[in-house]
C-alpha cells in the first residue's frame, strides 16, 4: 500500500512509519521545506500543495498540526491548534 503522511517526524508519526515500513507500505512524507526522495512538499498555512502529485495514494494519514505539548493553552494557542488542523485538513481533502 502506498501511504501519504503529514506528521511523520512526531512522536506518532514516527512508531506509526517504523510499523507501516516493517510490514511492506511505502510511505510518502509531507515535508515543509524542499521535498527529498519519498517527500512532497506542502505548505498548508498558504494552502499549497502539487495536487497532481497526489494521485496514486491507497492512503493518507494527516498527523500534523501545531504542537499541543507546548507551552499554556491561551486562547491564541487554542486557535493555533484547531487552524493548523483544519488548514491541514481542508488542503488534503
Amino acid at each position: 500500500m502506498k501511504v501519504l503522511m503529514s506528521g511523520s517526524h512526531g512522536l506518532v508519526g514516527k512508531a506509526l512509519i517504523k510499523s507501516l515500513t516493517n510490514d511492506g507500505h511505502e510511505i510518502v512524507r509531507l515535508v515543509r521545506r524542499a521535498a527529498s526522495a519519498g517527500e512532497l512538499e506542502w505548505h498548508p498555512n498558504q494552502g499549497r500543495i502539487d495536487t497532481e502529485q497526489l494521485e496514486g495514494f491507497d492512503a493518507v494519514v494527516h498527523l500534523a498540526g501545531e504542537n499541543i505539548a507546548s507551552g499554556r493553552w491561551t486562547d491564541a494557542k487554542k486557535r493555533a491548534i484547531r487552524e493548523s488542523r483544519v488548514k491541514g485538513t481542508s488542503l488534503l481533502s
